[in-house]
């Protein structure tokens, strides 16, 4: 996440990357604190034509003034969680990420940063 000092009383900017095939395909700040949602659809935040993907998955729900990190079994990544880095297993393991209705949950700081892979995708945020 990115530090606008124009954002602080709505929280900081979410910057996110996709990476399909080891090539950057899409980059964005977002500046509206709003759910953010990745999938096959063209409805979602970030349309992503990756076969692994479902047609729409909510990737990052806003509850409340905090972002939490929605990921599903057969994703991976390393996520930092305070001054650690963990890996989703870890995280899961740890009770740190709890399984929410469609996958796991994991509440995010503004500090937080990441990398979740599925398939050929990777997304940084």
């Amino acid at each position: 996440m990115v530090h606008d000092p124009n954002q602080d009383a709505r929280g900081k900017v979410l910057r996110i990357g996709v990476v399909l095939g080891g090539k950057i395909v899409e980059e964005r700040l977002i500046r509206k604190r709003e759910n953010i949602s990745i999938g096959q659809s063209a409805k979602n935040t970030f349309a992503v034509p990756a076969p692994e993907l479902p047609k729409v998955w909510p990737l990052f729900q806003l509850i409340g003034p905090r972002y939490v990190l929605n990921f599903a079994e057969g994703m991976d990544g390393r996520i930092s969680v305070g001054d650690a880095i963990q890996t989703i297993e870890q995280l899961k393991a740890g009770g740190i990420a709890r399984r929410g209705r469609t996958g796991w949950q994991l509440p995010l700081t503004d500090e937080a940063r990441g990398k979740i892979t599925l398939g050929e995708m990777t997304l940084l945020f």
